[in-house]
């Protein structure tokens, strides 16, 4: 044969080139140019991938983050307000509490001058 042939593929890329693999000539020359060329091509590609992939985590990452912020707040809000619900209800119940002391007072006081009185006509009698 006057020239051999070699078919090459370039990383998993479909395309495939059918050069002369004769070392004399332009043909290798063009050949490497090309190959060289595409390999290049082919690694900025993989490398704008990657950043872009790493773009893409951060902002998931920064997502998650916001997503736990958020409800880290929404579940300290809930403990603020039922904490409030509680001192509200403690209030409540001091505040029932001291009325019921200060009827138990008014009634004991009352029985006391009823006492009085009685032990006063008693005696007046």
């Amino acid at each position: 044969a006057a020239e051999e042939t070699a078919v090459v593929e370039i990383e998993n890329e479909e395309n495939t080139a059918a050069v002369s693999t004769k070392p004399e000539g332009k043909t290798v020359e063009m050949y490497e140019a090309v190959k060289n060329a595409e390999l290049e091509r082919l690694e900025q590609e993989k490398i704008v991938a990657e950043e872009k992939k790493v773009r893409e985590e951060e902002a998931a990452a920064a997502a998650t983050a916001a997503q736990l912020a958020q409800e880290e707040n929404a579940r300290l809000e809930k403990e603020r307000i039922a904490a409030q619900y509680a001192a509200a209800k403690e209030r409540e119940v001091a505040a029932k509490l001291a009325i019921q002391e200060k009827l138990e007072q008014e009634l004991l006081e009352k029985e006391r001058l009823e006492n009085e009185r009685a032990e006063k006509e008693r005696l007046e009698a």
